[in-house]
């Protein structure tokens, strides 16, 4: 072992080796070692917020010479990353339940430097195909993808308020809601199932169902239940406008395929036309050819 340290050809080789793994890890799809601390400490590469604000920006401006397909390349990949983000979210929804605070701030915490890319990578995409409707992309091309893009944009939306509306546990996370939560008396009543303190409404029509809990309201209290409300409705109102969107298209392809219409009616009435004077033409002809004959 200690003569290999004066050994020209073991020290060929070992450099050899480590310039293999090295550019291994550069090349590698996964960036986990790659941006990893010890990595970079080891390659001398500067750490810090400029670092990153540089890598940032030179992303950004790198996104602008997106190909076609490169582009769809990175489409996918933005799917993928909008797939991680809601696991992280998942799993720290069940570390909360399981009372595991630091690791639920932990997973919310890379949920949202997730999204935070994933946002910047949204822009950049958008840069990208604004560049190619300038070069001359076709017409449906560009709505096609322009409706993948406001996708991606409305699932990042939906992920920023689950991210901020985490849930909260009895353990002083939040404010002074949250650390306080209704008593269940109020809770009972709500449902049903206690003495109510105020007075039905004079005129229902039908019977109404009573109120029931569920697996995702359990956990909240009355500040967390009006902001998952909100987000619902906010997701009902993302749903209508697509669906907007869509019977817009419809009413645009049925006043085209009426405009259509019009114009083989207003053809055939014209080859009626043409038929009756032919046929009056061939009737004429025949009544000559009776009188010479």
């Amino acid at each position: 072992m200690f003569r290999s340290h004066s050994n020209p050809t073991v020290l060929e080789q070992r450099r050899e080796g480590l310039e293999t793994y090295l550019r291994a890890i550069l090349r590698a799809r996964e960036d986990t070692w790659r941006e990893s601390y010890a990595f970079k400490q080891f390659l001398g590469i500067p750490i810090g917020k400029n670092t990153a604000i540089e890598g940032r920006s030179a992303t950004a401006s790198s996104s602008k010479n997106f190909t076609l397909v490169s582009w769809v390349d990175e489409h996918i990949e933005l799917q993928s990353s909008v797939r991680d983000i809601r696991a992280d979210i998942n799993k720290r929804d069940a570390l909360s339940d399981r009372g595991d605070i630091s690791g639920s701030h932990q997973s919310n915490v890379q949920a949202k430097k997730k999204l935070l890319a994933a946002q910047t990578r949204v822009d950049a995409l958008d840069d990208g195909l604004k560049a190619h409707a300038m070069a001359g992309m076709s017409e449906g091309e560009l709505q096609r993808r322009t409706e993948m893009v406001a996708r991606l944009r409305d699932d990042c939306d939906k992920l920023t308020k689950m991210v901020t509306v985490a849930r909260h546990t009895s353990r002083g996370i939040g404010g002074t809601l949250d650390r306080n939560p209704a008593p269940d008396t109020d809770r009972n009543v709500l449902l049903g199932k206690g003495p109510a303190t105020f007075s039905k409404p004079g005129r229902v029509f039908g019977a109404l169902p009573p109120p029931r809990e569920t697996e995702e309201t359990r956990p909240l209290d009355s500040n967390g239940l009006l902001q998952l409300q909100q987000a619902k409705i906010d997701d009902q109102d993302a749903n209508l406008a697509q669906l907007s969107a869509i019977l817009q298209r419809q009413k645009h392809l049925g006043l085209a395929i009426d405009s259509e219409i019009k114009q083989h009616i207003e053809m055939l009435d014209q080859l009626d036309q043409d038929v009756d004077r032919f046929g009056n033409k061939l009737s004429t002809a025949k009544k000559q050819m009776n009188r010479l004959g």
